[in-house]
């Protein structure tokens, strides 16, 4: 394909101009997509490193670059003081400049913005001689900032004889073990949960100065650039071949392409509206389940097309070639989230035993509930003191720190210390004990009615289902479309599902319910969506209202904001089955509510139900479908899921946009928040307010 790209006439004179070093012509008429087709053709002849600099977001041109198999990185936007980012900078630029990212992707904005200038690394090997209190007074004096434990790079941390640093510019921190002044070991370590992994012989530590970078600091011998729509990138001329990239038609040289007409996402439509694309037509698909579709979908469609994987942005089509590229959410009318391509660092657990402080209560696997004193040295050793009833004290070996963990109770106020020796700890053991056998008798009696399949098992998907799920008007991810397959295994089998699906707010949770509810509901069966509050009820009746609004189907609500009257009819309609989908409260599961046919149950947010309504649920589960929503899955929960008793699916990849949480407490200030807001919204983003008066809510907006 790239050959075909070069032949053409223009293109060739280009790619001269540029391997001779000269400043090659202006380059018109290239659409969408296909401005990342043309660079792949020339990186792939010319060998050389490129910086793409593009006007707008950088994730589509680095997006397309990799469809097309071309190797690239994007250099990410600064933040603030966000040190990630400021580090994932530092760690692209240089391994651009020393040639070990072929291509490199800016947007104009990030091109703008400076880079941290760091100067002559700071090395550390092991065996080698340190002093810790003038490697922590030089780490200070080049910006690193000194914390309780180490979360993102620029920071560092003092245990004893044990140093944590996490390099500017690296992509894991590092443990220093100092024996006096001597370095026993270096390892890197994982931030989520502090542990030692890799043991490295040295680590380079960069000492930033005064000054700031810019990105011309780090081009590498032999690179040419490439600026997309230069009018808009605001760039300073580089001192490299620079190839401008435009639109429309320039004085130099010009291709023919062309953007797409819109599709209308209809089924019905797609033969018609294929048939009238030019020349050899190529679609790309994000993920399996898009592919998985589109080739059913294909199956009565005379025209010959090729179905190829990968995150096409724009469609174009490629007159010289006599060839069209497609991306699937343009030939569905579908919504295309941008997606973060930067990596996102670990994020450690907020009871990390790293988060105690002095005076804080914990709970020794032996001894139980007793208070943290600090941290002591005796032989070389390292130990944690607890402190008991009485003033009695226990030393823990750093080695043996797994037997303790942070107190977490129910009661704001604090737990009487234990005695050490008496029996109050082992009672509480043994009660819990007890509990969980309780516990696990229920869920054994559950399951094995489950086993014994007597629940529904619903057709493979029809005409409709498909239908329902392509009118979703955004790209799923890989996530939600392997969720969405498995929920579709377990409503076909006759066992009884029982899933949780774990993730964050915006994740994706609610789409997946709507299509369970959907294929359920077109069925026959009826669907009861039990919410903790009557807020999120009409939410949900809303959302589902809104997705289901094409077809037959009967959606209400049922909680506190109806009246007796109202609640008297939805009872009613779900007895004669002619209501389809019930959204409510626990006010679901009173006994005066009856189901003619209930097909599915969708719990969201189970552990805020009272025990009362779990026993309910518990009865369901073991002969209807149930799928279970949650944001923060209870440790039982999960821990039931990893036994097998329940299917468990976790939700990971973020919503567009998803930014790191940065809080800051201050005195109220107009101007910040003004500067905080138009940030926001300069990057396209969206801000929530929150106000704690209702009187004077009108004049803060």
């Amino acid at each position: 394909m790239f050959d075909r790209v070069l032949s053409i006439p223009a293109l060739a004179r280009v790619s001269t101009a540029i391997e001779r070093g000269d400043p090659p012509p202006s380059l018109g008429g290239v659409w969408g997509s296909g401005s990342a087709l043309i660079l792949a053709a020339l990186h792939s002849y010319l060998r050389r490193p490129l910086l793409a600099l593009v006007p707008g977001e950088a994730e589509e041109t680095t997006e397309d670059l990799r469809t097309y198999g071309t190797a690239c990185e994007m250099l990410p936007e600064t933040e603030g003081e966000n040190r990630h980012l400021a580090s994932e900078r530092l760690r692209l630029a240089t391994a651009f400049r020393g040639g070990r990212v072929p291509v490199l992707v800016v947007s104009a904005r990030s091109a703008g913005q400076p880079l941290p200038a760091a100067g002559e690394p700071l090395r550390v090997d092991r065996g080698g001689r340190v002093e810790m209190e003038a490697l922590a007074a030089r780490l200070v004096e080049h910006r690193y900032e000194h914390v309780h434990a180490v979360e993102s790079p620029g920071e560092f941390a003092r245990r004893g004889g044990i140093l944590d640093v996490f390099p500017l510019g690296a992509e894991r921190p590092v443990r220093l073990d100092l024996f006096g002044h001597t370095v026993e070991s270096i390892r890197e370590f994982s931030v989520s949960d502090q542990r030692t992994e890799r043991e490295v012989a040295e680590i380079l530590i960069p000492l930033l100065g005064d000054r700031s970078a810019e990105l011309a600091d780090f081009l590498p011998a032999g690179c040419w650039a490439a600026v997309r729509e230069p009018g808009e990138a605001l760039l300073p001329p580089l001192a490299v071949p620079t190839l401008e990239v435009r639109s429309l038609p320039a004085p130099g040289e010009n291709v023919r392409m062309l953007s797409l007409q819109r599709f209308s996402g209809v089924l019905s439509d797609l033969a018609s509206e294929l048939a009238r694309i030019p020349g050899d037509v190529r679609i790309h698909c994000a993920n399996e389940g898009e592919e998985q579709r589109l080739r059913e979908l294909l199956r009565d469609v005379k025209r010959e097309v090729t179905i190829a994987r990968g995150r096409l942005n724009r469609g174009f089509s490629f007159e010289e070639l006599g060839a069209s590229w497609i991306p699937h959410h343009e030939l569905f009318n579908r919504h295309r989230l941008r997606r973060s391509l930067m990596k996102r660092p670990d994020a450690r657990p907020i009871d990390s035993m790293l988060d105690l402080e002095k005076g804080d209560i914990v709970v020794h696997l032996y001894h139980g509930i007793g208070r943290f004193v600090g941290m002591e040295k005796s032989d070389g050793r390292e130990f944690m003191v607890l402190e008991y009833a009485d003033a009695a004290r226990v030393f823990v070996p750093v080695a043996d720190l797994d037997l303790v963990q942070k107190y977490v109770g129910v009661s704001e106020s604090a737990p009487p210390l234990h005695i050490l020796g008496g029996t109050a700890w082992a009672a509480a053991k043994e009660r819990a004990q007890q509990a969980v056998e309780e516990l696990a008798k229920d869920l054994i009696r559950v399951q094995a009615v489950r086993e014994m399949e007597l629940g529904n098992a619903f057709p493979a998907d029809a005409e409709w289902q498909r239908a329902f799920e392509l009118a979703f008007p955004y790209e799923e991810t890989e996530d939600q479309t392997d969720i969405a397959r498995a929920i579709k295994l377990d409503l076909q089998s006759p066992r009884p599902m029982d899933r949780l699906v774990c993730g964050d707010v915006g994740y994706g949770k609610t789409e997946l319910a709507m299509r369970a509810a959907f294929k359920v509901a077109t069925t026959g069966k009826q669907v009861a969506v039990l919410v903790p509050t009557t807020v999120l009820a009409e939410q949900h009746y809303r959302t589902f209202g809104e997705r289901m609004r094409d077809y037959p189907l009967r959606i209400a609500s049922l909680s506190r904001f109806k009246t007796a009257r109202e609640q008297k009819t939805v009872l009613a309609d779900l007895a004669a089955g002619t209501l389809d989908v019930v959204i409510g409260t626990h006010r679901l599961i009173q006994p005066d509510v009856k189901f003619r046919d209930l097909g599915l149950v969708v719990i969201d947010e189970e552990q805020r139900f009272g025990v009362e309504h779990k026993e309910h649920l518990k009865k369901l589960r073991a002969t209807v479908d149930v799928l279970t929503l949650t944001a923060t899955p209870i440790p039982r929960t999960l821990h039931m899921s990893l036994l097998g008793i329940r299917d468990v699916s976790m939700l990971q990849t973020p919503p567009a946009e998803r930014r790191a949480v940065r809080t800051e407490v201050m005195l109220e200030d107009d101007r910040a928040i003004r500067n905080a807001i138009l940030y926001e919204l300069d990057r396209g983003g969206q801000v929530y307010f929150v106000h704690n008066r209702v009187h004077n809510i009108e004049k803060i907006r």
